[in-house]
């Protein structure tokens, strides 16, 4: 988690044995069904603000609320994951104060809580984990650092007007192309970002799932303000919401758009039937244009030679990628989104 000049630290342990102990510092955290989880959290002493932890996975104000973590402070608390599903924390500033300037500035991840190992379903191949957020930001000169040129707005904020919206945390992360702009002869697509393909360079380029196969998305909403109609162009999702002992992970089948509100979090599945782009993007379409869409390139991985029949997946799928297995996928997609979900942490 970090905010502008600020920063904090979240260590994350879950305690599988007396013996045995995981540790994350990644935004997203993922843990199983009953796991105890120990929480400490860090305030940098150099922080300009007080800050805090809000953890909407689980309940109870003394695990869910760290309470304002002073500069040059910090907290350590425990807490049983005992409901499933994808949750969002996020930083709650000093007892709610700046609590909406934190979150615009992306103080904010997802906790992950793998359902019980006797009732999970069948593991997808693939998971990701897609962070959409409404941002208010006032365009400003800094001449010191060029690259801190918004400042946070809260008129536009008070009147809902937000003027960005980014996935993990920059608008068109993952969107090369959408709409209809550069023409091959037989496809049409708008030039957004260049794909950049530099081992070093990764903006705008798309990720990548395999064709045929059940791929997760951990679909995290944190506002602060806009809900969102999640939706994939060219695609259906199985929403995997439920989080009740008797109904973990269970699907609500073929949905065209799920709606998550400001401060949740969703899972879905979808599987990529046909090679080529498949577009994740909120269907509150004004935040389209504002950042908030991203491409998925199918691939074909069993038979490359079908993705020769699309020049976008011949191009990430062969040329780039040259992708033979779903492990190949998942390190190009971890190159490009550090914030894919991991199993262990």
């Amino acid at each position: 988690m970090g905010c502008l000049s600020n920063s904090l630290e979240l260590h994350i342990c879950t305690y599988l044995n007396e013996d045995e102990e995981q540790t994350a510092n990644k935004g997203v955290i993922s843990v199983d069904f009953g796991d105890v989880v120990q929480v400490t959290l860090v305030s940098d002493i150099d922080n300009e603000h007080i800050h805090s932890i809000d953890q909407h996975a689980i309940n109870g104000d003394e695990h869910v609320n760290s309470g304002p973590i002073q500069q040059g402070h910090q907290k350590t608390w425990v807490w049983e994951a005992e409901d499933s599903g994808s949750f969002l924390y996020h930083c709650a500033g000093n007892g709610l104060m700046n609590l909406w300037t934190h979150i615009n500035n992306g103080m904010y991840g997802n906790i992950v809580v793998q359902p019980d190992k006797e009732k999970k379903k069948e593991a997808p191949a693939v998971e990701y984990s897609v962070m959409f957020a409404d941002m208010y930001t006032t365009p400003t000169a800094d001449t010191e650092d060029p690259s801190n040129y918004h400042e946070f707005d809260l008129l536009a904020f008070v009147a809902g007007d937000n003027n960005i919206m980014v996935t993990n945390g920059e608008a068109f992360n993952y969107a090369p192309f959408i709409g209809a702009d550069w023409n091959d002869g037989e496809h049409s697509l708008v030039i957004l970002n260049p794909l950049d393909v530099d081992a070093e360079i990764f903006n705008g380029v798309p990720l990548v799932a395999p064709v045929g196969e059940n791929t997760r998305w951990y679909i995290t909403n944190p506002g602060p303000n806009n809900a969102l109609a999640w939706h994939f162009i060219a695609g259906q999702m199985d929403v995997r919401d439920g989080s009740t002992p008797k109904k973990l992970m269970s699907p609500v089948k073929n949905e065209e758009t799920w709606t998550i509100p400001a401060g949740s979090s969703s899972i879905t599945d979808t599987v990529f039937p046909s090679v080529g782009p498949y577009i994740g993007i909120t269907h509150k379409l004004n935040d389209v244009v504002k950042g908030g869409a991203f491409a998925v390139i199918a691939c074909d991985i069993n038979n490359p030679e079908n993705n020769a029949a699309h020049p976008l997946a011949q191009f990430v799928c062969n040329d780039v990628g040259g992708f033979e297995s779903i492990e190949d996928i998942i390190a190009f997609n971890e190159l490009i989104n550090p914030k894919v979900i991991v199993k262990e942490i």
